[in-house]
């Protein structure tokens, strides 16, 4: 039986039993069993008003049940759902491409600009270094002073302004429990599961991304809108003054990223945009000569803090592929990289890597020589 019946029983019982109560209280009727007549009305009522009430409880109880039931239905189709459409969205527009980092982010990208998000920001008031940036790092290790003086002396000796900053022992010892527990944690990406290592290769590197989450956190806290950041083995360009006039110039206002020196991973894949620029379609490699707009800083300290790539081809890649026409890479380079020494990972042969990425070391000042 349904609640409502029970309901109207109660409310009559009741009423009979008040009824029946006042008739006695008057002596309309005089029956010696009167009490017990209302007693029993009145108990009718309050059985069937329990009655109705446990029904109604089931029924609510039950009614609650069907819509978690239904709840969960429902959150577990939209989780399948979204699942698939993940799946199809990497299938159909990223490819055999999709573990590479930033390839999700140039998608997005696209589609935010497309959507008219981006600002443009004006272009330089200036063709020199200190008039177009807000400030000119140099990364270098405390114990490196002789390469900090060689790489201030070539600096200087182009009229470059800048500002030492002091780079991250990724050997330190505060930083032995964050590595064990990064090195130890196994193989967590395609490309870690194919070449058998963890991306990020030495504590080198691993002091890297600490210094760069370091400096681009000072940026952001000094309100700095454009930066160049330059490493301590860096290489200039002979002409590099005059050179550096002429590319940015052509150099559009709304860049983000801009490597003034990098190995491109595949040249024939370049995609020129003026003399002396091409966009690198996130194939660039190195971070010895980088310039940054404040507006992909977050971007760029998101990447680091997720602790699975390399700076260069983590974070830069991905502004790179989530901007890939405000990226852009200098041909011939201003800086090329000393790549004989090096803190991340062991010397290579500098005169084969330049003849591997197109430099030609005539071009350049000549490298650190350790005295010792």
């Amino acid at each position: 039986m349904s609640s409502r019946p029970l309901m109207a029983i109660s409310v009559l019982a009741a009423a009979a039993g008040i009824v029946v109560a006042i008739l006695g209280w008057i002596e309309v009727i005089e029956w010696d069993h009167t009490d017990s007549l209302v007693a029993i009305l009145l108990f009718m009522s309050l059985f069937c008003l329990g009655a109705a009430a446990v029904v109604g409880l089931r029924r609510i109880s039950r009614d609650m049940e069907l819509l978690r039931q239904r709840t969960k239905n429902t959150a577990e189709n939209t989780m399948r759902a979204s699942s698939r459409i993940e799946e199809v969205r990497r299938e159909l527009m990223l490819g055999t491409f999709s573990h590479l980092p930033g390839q999700v982010g140039r998608i997005e990208g696209q589609l935010r600009r497309g959507s008219g998000a981006a600002e443009e920001t004006p272009g330089p008031v200036g063709t020199t270094v200190n008039a177009v940036f807000d400030a000119v790092f140099v990364i270098n290790l405390p114990a490196d002073q002789a390469r900090f003086a060689h790489v201030a002396e070539m600096l200087t000796e182009h009229g470059i302004e800048f500002e030492r900053f002091p780079a991250s022992d990724g050997a330190d010892p505060q930083y032995d429990l964050e590595w064990e527990r990064y090195s130890t944690s196994g193989l967590q990406l395609p490309r870690e599961q194919y070449t058998g290592q963890r991306l990020i290769e030495s504590r080198g590197a691993f002091g890297y991304l600490k210094t760069m989450e370091r400096l681009l956190t000072e940026a952001q806290q000094r309100g700095l809108g454009m930066i160049l950041v330059l490493e301590d083995d860096i290489m200039l360009h002979k002409t590099f003054a005059e050179l550096f006039t002429d590319i940015w110039a052509e150099v559009p206002g709304d860049w983000k990223l801009v490597y003034l020196g990098s190995a491109q991973v595949d040249r024939d894949k370049i995609v020129p945009f003026a003399a002396h620029l091409y966009h690198p379609g996130a194939m660039a490699n190195g971070s010895y000569a980088i310039a940054l707009h404040s507006s992909v800083f977050d971007q760029a300290l998101a990447a680091i803090e997720r602790l699975d790539w390399p700076f260069d081809a983590g974070a830069l890649r991905e502004i790179d592929a989530a901007y890939p026409s405000q990226t852009f890479a200098v041909d011939p380079p201003l800086v090329i990289a000393d790549v004989s020494r090096s803190a991340i990972r062991p010397g290579r042969d500098l005169e084969a890597h330049s003849r591997k990425h197109g430099w030609n070391l005539d071009d350049y000042a000549a490298p650190f020589v350790a005295t010792d």
